[in-house]
């Protein structure tokens, strides 16, 4: 997607179940949203695209959102960002990891040149979001 403030690669992946999973890139940095089963996928095109990961990111924190979590974090050191409703979830799962940086409604995440904007949009969980890239006119809606 070609915007007036550069541009935006989004790549797709689609579980078995129909789970969208993505790989946002921005310049030379990339970010994983909602990556459950595509998590070598994303790792192969982040490594031979030689990207940096910045940012691991998940809609909700059922366990079919956060289970590639400690996979990417180890190999990549990306940050993972988790709304603030969502911590009691993650504790819930059998993920032991600690979120890098603890989201709230409207935040505003930095990808390459781009922003990427955190919607609140409680209902999934509490602490479903929504990720709004207003310059390339995209939602990435999780399970909303």
């Amino acid at each position: 997607m070609q915007n007036d403030k550069g541009a935006l690669d989004v790549k797709r992946f689609v579980s078995d179940k129909g789970k969208n999973q993505y790989l946002l890139i921005s310049a030379n940095e990339a970010a994983a949203i909602d990556v459950s089963d595509a998590v070598d996928d994303v790792g192969k095109i982040v490594t031979e695209m030689g990207l940096t990961l910045k940012y691991l990111l998940v809609s909700h924190a059922h366990p079919s959102h956060v289970e590639a979590l400690p996979m990417l974090k180890e190999k990549f050191g990306a940050a993972f960002c988790l709304h603030e409703y969502e911590y009691q979830h993650l504790k819930e799962t059998d993920i032991r990891l600690e979120p890098d940086r603890i989201l709230q409604d409207n935040d505003s995440l930095e990808l390459g040149s781009i922003a990427m904007k955190v919607l609140l949009t409680a209902g999934h969980t509490k602490g479903s979001v929504c990720y709004w890239v207003k310059a390339a006119n995209a939602l990435f809606s999780g399970s909303t």
